[in-house]
């Protein structure tokens, strides 16, 4: 062996070697959060509608989702360290999942490298929720991997695979039904770009998809629910979902990622005019030192980081399509149309605008596998910058808990173990479950009723006023009809009202603690320990 090869073959040793490196830091970084921060809300929310839903009947926009959550606690048990596993291994198995689908000629360096990227880049994003955003995420990903190889081998039989997949995916939340209009329109656009036109056989195909998804979407549902009222009755029942207030949030998310998409493009054509007049090198320190001024900027100007990462996937696409026109293979613009498009599919019908849309931004590592793009190391260089910001993202805002360097307080609850918290929600919980004991062992039936009172219902399951709402307000009567009809046969009453966390300093006019304290409640206990018992029943109710 000549030296040259020998040489060449060191450095190919040496990539692999510190992409190995790279991947298994990565790894371990994304999989530590499991450990930190403790919500009361999202997370319990979605266990308690898998393990105990309201009348035993499964809510119907998310009725695969439950059923999929239950059989898994069913299989691993209760704890939350193990769900919060699950969940995280679904993120990154999401990410790897159309490498496994779609075979291409892609070095397995490379891959450990993007997946090592993305699995940083998205680890803000995971907020450690066992429920239907991280299920969408797997059965979406899966579908757009489908999707590729249906449009690089065009065999019918993936069609009956990708309308049985889509049916999974609206069972799993009815929203995504905005999957069947997607899918069909890569139908119709591979054909259109095949032939020049849209064939009567194109249109077939794309209606024996969305038949076929919806006939099975109704045949569960039929078989699950059987009577109309019991569907009826499996609604959500929310007051959460304010039109007005979502448009705003669309209209507002969507004028942020313009403004980014419209700074990255701009810095696009920089980076290439760098490169011209002196060389790559300097076009990419450039560019990592423009993205280091600007980044913060954007990313502290409010919670900005999942729009920011939407807004690049969709200036990739935008300038692949528009600087590259005629150059390069069809299967790439379809790569890229159904990567953007798959990106609005979880921000469908949700209350957080487009955050979500950078859920399915995890598919971008196979998109740079597989996209030959204009100058890449211009997006390479803002994924440099990237990862330390979504890092620190991680480190300073674990979901609806404190810093990570505050959360030094192991939970000792069998099914929260070893998940740490700060000092003042331990003494909170601790707290509570003394009087929960106490209460209960004065025959004393408890409940929890409130937006932070979710995770009350999953460590005391007869907890629960079968309230199918995330928001239960204590500023208007609208679930009391519901509490005074689970506690009219109760001789001994206590009812923790639990609307904000224990450091918040939040405070709403409580109306509903009004009419209770009306109806023959009294307010015992103090502090976190306040909560209204009631000792005999009110006939006059």
């Amino acid at each position: 062996m000549n030296t040259s090869n020998l040489f060449k073959l060191k450095n190919v040793f040496s990539r692999t070697f510190y992409a190995i490196v790279f991947f298994i830091i990565s790894v371990v970084s994304f999989f530590s959060g499991i450990f930190f921060g403790m919500d009361f809300t999202d997370t319990f929310y979605h266990l308690n509608q898998a393990l105990n839903p309201p009348h035993d009947i499964h809510l119907f926009p998310i009725l695969l989702s439950s059923l999929i959550i239950k059989g898994l606690i069913n299989i691993s048990g209760p704890e939350l360290i193990t769900l919060r596993f699950i969940n995280a291994f679904l993120f990154f198995f999401s990410a790897l999942l159309p490498f496994l689908i779609v075979r291409t000629a892609v070095s397995r360096t490379k891959i450990m490298f993007y997946l090592g990227c993305i699995l940083f880049l998205i680890a803000p994003l995971n907020a450690n929720v066992l429920g239907y955003d991280t299920l969408s995420v797997l059965i979406n990903s899966i579908i757009f991997s489908v999707t590729i190889l249906y449009l690089k081998s065009l065999k019918t039989s993936l069609l009956i695979i990708l309308a049985i997949l889509c049916s999974i995916s609206i069972l799993i939340r009815l929203p995504n039904l905005v999957v069947l209009p997607i899918i069909l329109s890569v139908i119709l656009y591979q054909q259109k770009r095949e032939t020049g036109k849209i064939t009567t056989g194109a249109i077939k195909k794309s209606l024996l998809v969305l038949l076929f998804s919806l006939l099975n979407v109704f045949v569960i549902y039929y078989l699950y629910y059987q009577e109309w009222q019991a569907f009826v009755q499996a609604s959500l029942g929310s007051v959460s979902h304010d039109l007005k207030l979502l448009i705003y949030r669309y209209i507002r998310d969507g004028f942020k990622i313009l403004i980014f998409s419209s700074f990255i493009v701009a810095n696009f054509f920089l980076y290439a005019k760098v490169s011209k007049l002196y060389s790559n090198d300097s076009a990419f320190r450039i560019n990592i030192a423009i993205y280091l001024f600007f980044v913060p900027v954007f990313l502290f100007a409010g919670y900005s980081y999942p729009l920011f990462l939407a807004a690049l996937a969709f200036s990739v696409a935008v300038l692949h399509f528009f600087t590259t026109s005629g150059k390069t293979k069809k299967m790439e613009y379809i790569i890229l149309f159904v990567f953007v498009a798959f990106l609005f599919i979880n921000p469908a019908g949700s209350n957080l605008g487009f955050l979500k849309a950078s859920f399915l931004f995890l598919l971008f590592p196979f998109v740079l596998s597989n996209v030959k793009l204009k100058a890449k190391n211009f997006w390479i260089s803002i994924i440099v910058v990237l990862i330390p910001f979504a890092f620190f993202g991680k480190f300073f805002r674990t979901y609806e808990d404190g810093e990570i360097t505050t959360l030094k307080k192991t939970l000792d609850f069998e099914v929260l173990y070893p998940i740490q918290t700060s000092e003042e929600r331990y003494k909170f919980l601790k707290t509570i479950d003394q009087q929960v004991t106490e209460l209960q062992e004065q025959d004393v039936q408890v409940y929890f009723y409130g937006n932070k009172s979710h995770i009350f219902h999953y460590l005391y399951p007869d907890s629960s006023l079968d309230i199918k709402a995330f928001n239960q307000p204590v500023d208007d009567l609208i679930f009391y009809p519901i509490i005074k009809d689970e506690i009219s046969d109760k001789a001994k009453v206590a009812i923790f009202l639990v609307t904000s966390y224990p450091e918040s300093t939040e405070t709403s006019e409580n109306i509903l603690k009004k009419e209770l304290l009306s109806r023959g409640f009294t307010k015992s206990g103090r502090g976190a320990l306040t909560y209204l018992l009631k000792v005999k029943s009110c006939d006059n109710d």
